[in-house]
């Protein structure tokens, strides 16, 4: 079992971030991200949520250069299980994209913003070398990321921002609503907004941080932590696509 477990979902997802003064953690979040309990039953992922503190150094439009978005704005979870499940989103192209767009494809999904200066970059570099480390067994994977910070992370801004990761690597934003739904099915947890210390820099956050793979019959086969590295995620992938 254990061997099993470091083969499909690597090490601790905990890693060094650019914390400074900045970490902000709620007691509550710390105590349930301590609780490392994994079960696998008929799809069903139980998972302990990992935190990362990110600090970003862009800037937004002048009239909100102060304003931090209160932490409901942003997906919130308690949930112990984690299915997956539908989403309905515009990518950077300007389609309308479901999950059942990509027909007997299986979906490699990351959630995150385009202005998370560490982590989320980091993830989809290793992504990105994943697809590239399959070959092309990749054409029968499709790369997702999904914002949860669509106010920022608007069409045009992430057809420039995905080009950095892969060329097959599509951003998908829309209404608050629509992102929250989307990120709240995954289990996908913000914990904290708040202001950056960097002169001309609005907000940061703290949220969890994993890559789900997602099959063809749309059930949720494996959550990559943060820290897995390019080739673990490629032969994990291989595996699931040759079964």
């Amino acid at each position: 079992m254990m061997t099993w477990f470091k083969d499909t979902f690597g090490k601790s997802s905990r890693k060094p971030c650019n914390y400074g003064d900045q970490l902000v953690i709620e007691k509550k979040k710390l105590i349930r991200s301590l609780l490392v309990c994994l079960t696998v039953a008929a799809g069903t992922f139980q998972l302990p949520v990992a935190y990362c503190d990110d600090q970003r150094t862009g800037t937004v439009p002048e009239g909100d250069l102060n304003r931090i978005p209160p932490v409901s704005d942003f997906p919130q979870s308690d949930a112990r299980q984690i299915h997956g499940g539908p989403f309905n989103l515009t990518s950077h192209l300007g389609n309308n994209v479901s999950d059942q767009n990509f027909e007997g494809s299986f979906l490699l999904i990351y959630f995150g913003y385009s202005y998370c200066p560490d982590i989320c970059p980091t993830d989809l570099v290793v992504m990105g070398k994943a697809l590239d480390l399959l070959g092309g067994e990749a054409n029968n994977v499709q790369p997702l990321f999904i914002t949860f910070d669509p106010a920022r992370d608007t069409r045009e801004h992430l057809a420039g921002y995905v080009r950095s990761f892969h060329s097959r690597l599509l951003a998908l934003t829309g209404s608050k609503e629509q992102t929250l739904a989307a990120a709240n099915h995954f289990g996908v947890d913000v914990s904290a907004t708040y202001k950056a210390e960097a002169p001309g820099s609005a907000y940061s956050m703290n949220h969890s941080a994993f890559t789900y793979l997602v099959d063809p019959e749309r059930k949720l086969r494996v959550m990559f932590r943060n820290g897995t590295s390019p080739q673990l995620m490629a032969d994990t992938i291989r595996r699931r696509l040759q079964k």
